[in-house]
């Protein structure tokens, strides 16, 4: 971004509420950007680190505090407006303005649009049930966490390195080792493995839900990708 063609009456706008867009929000107050800076984040909270989501904090082994970025003066000492709990609807390029969930609109000179990304929705019939999850935000590893007790089963789809951290928070509560599909090898050459205990994996997973759903009426799924 060129801050020379930006000047005290400008407005930068920041969609998504993450590490990034909290970082990118007190930089260019740190490099002597003078204009209006907002932040817009879909979730309650201040920026937070994602990573520890899906390791010590779904292990309950730091509480959620410890996951915020910077402290919310951080933010008032670099004037920056925090629009939490907002969702952008549309952006008009034409006219340079944003529109939100709620109906308020406004306008900007430039936008960072740093809202990352998503896990892919499973795509077969059943998806929605409450017992298949998704892992993305603080929101859903609150869902989660109740859930991962001894005795019930867990399936996970994705073998990155999101689904093999909660493997491993997994095994030590699970008498049955979860399950990881879709992949034709998760980790780094398949090397993790024997490290998660993987009881097996197979590599169709629309064509295991229906029998993994009867199975597990009172167990739970998870989905991550």
């Amino acid at each position: 971004m060129d801050n020379a063609q930006l000047g005290a009456g400008s407005t930068v706008a920041i969609i998504g509420g993450g590490q990034a867009g909290g970082e990118a929000a007190t930089l260019l107050r740190q490099n002597r950007f003078e204009g209006r800076i907002v932040l817009i984040g879909e979730e309650p909270c201040l920026p937070y680190m994602r990573p520890p989501l899906s390791k010590a904090f779904l292990a309950r082994e730091i509480a959620k505090d410890a996951l915020i970025y910077k402290a919310a003066a951080a933010y008032e000492n670099a004037r920056v407006e925090m629009r939490l709990n907002a969702r952008v609807d549309e952006i008009d390029r034409q006219d340079k303005r944003l529109i939100l969930n709620d109906g308020a609109t406004f306008g900007y000179d430039r936008l960072v649009i740093a809202t990352g990304g998503r896990a892919r929705q499973l795509p077969v019939p059943g998806a929605s049930s409450s017992n298949i999850l998704y892992l993305r935000t603080i929101a859903d590893v609150e869902l989660l966490q109740p859930l991962m007790q001894a005795g019930r089963r867990l399936v996970i789809v994705g073998g990155g390195y999101v689904g093999l951290e909660v493997a491993a928070i997994a095994v030590k509560l699970y008498d049955r080792g979860p399950i990881f599909f879709r992949q034709e090898r998760v980790g780094r050459d398949g090397q993790l493995f024997p490290v998660y205990k993987l009881r097996t994996m197979v590599p169709n997973a629309e064509d295991m839900l229906p029998e993994l759903r009867e199975e597990s009426r009172n167990e739970m799924l998870a989905f991550f990708d």
